[in-house]
């Protein structure tokens, strides 16, 4: 069995007989010793992963801040007089299918908790993004139609994806509202020795916000 590349190692090939096994040793070598030019690549992939997920993260957070400086007031006294999980449910389809993410759509939810909407709506309305992604499937199979053979390995596919999202939603959402099973699951992932109105401080209040407040102040 072949296990080192002698374009990337410094030294000779090694072969292991069938049933041996390489040492921790002959494993961190062929992990750690390798090319100047192999370890600038390896850099330059983890540097282009670290912008790639603060970007990310700072359009998400900006798109937050849009949302409560044009429609913040509005849309928390609308969430205010909404109590009925299927109405939550039906707000986190609405926005997922318009913004094609469910990814997106959970955490600006998960920011707006606390300032527009509660920890019960935020629960139910992150059920709803995950329904949401069966308008991308729909997309997804528009894209294979003139191809009968491709249509129909999608549509199986897709059809897989959405029954599996519909009969999630249909057990989670009753047990949900019978039970608030999550909602007091989270509220035992918060610490007991805070006091009322901690105001934790996480990755994107240290280094996303004070560049958004550059651009962008919503008003609380």
């Amino acid at each position: 069995v072949y296990v080192a590349d002698s374009g990337d190692y410094y030294g000779e090939e090694t072969y292991y007989k069938d049933g041996e096994t390489a040492s921790c040793g002959d494993i961190l070598l062929f992990c750690f010793k390798r090319s100047f030019l192999s370890w600038m690549s390896l850099i330059g992939y983890l540097s282009f992963f670290i912008a790639s997920a603060y970007g990310y993260f700072f359009g998400i957070t900006l798109l937050v801040a849009a949302v409560e400086v044009f429609a913040g007031c509005q849309i928390g006294s609308l969430l205010e007089q909404v109590s009925n999980p299927v109405i939550c449910v039906l707000i986190g389809i609405l926005v997922a299918s318009i913004t094609q993410s469910s990814s997106a759509t959970s955490a600006v939810m998960s920011l707006l908790v606390g300032d527009a909407i509660t920890i019960k709506q935020g629960i139910y309305i992150a059920m709803g993004s995950n329904l949401g992604n069966t308008v991308t499937n729909s997309m997804l199979v528009l894209g294979h139609i003139m191809n009968k053979g491709e249509l129909e390995r999608v549509v199986a596919g897709v059809s897989v994806n959405d029954f599996f999202l519909f009969f999630g939603l249909f057990v989670f959402v009753p047990l949900e509202a019978a039970s608030g099973m999550l909602y007091h699951l989270s509220g035992t992932l918060v610490p007991q020795d805070l006091t009322e109105g901690y105001n934790w401080t996480g990755f994107t209040d240290k280094y996303i916000t004070p560049l958004i407040k550059r651009i962008i102040i919503p008003n609380k």
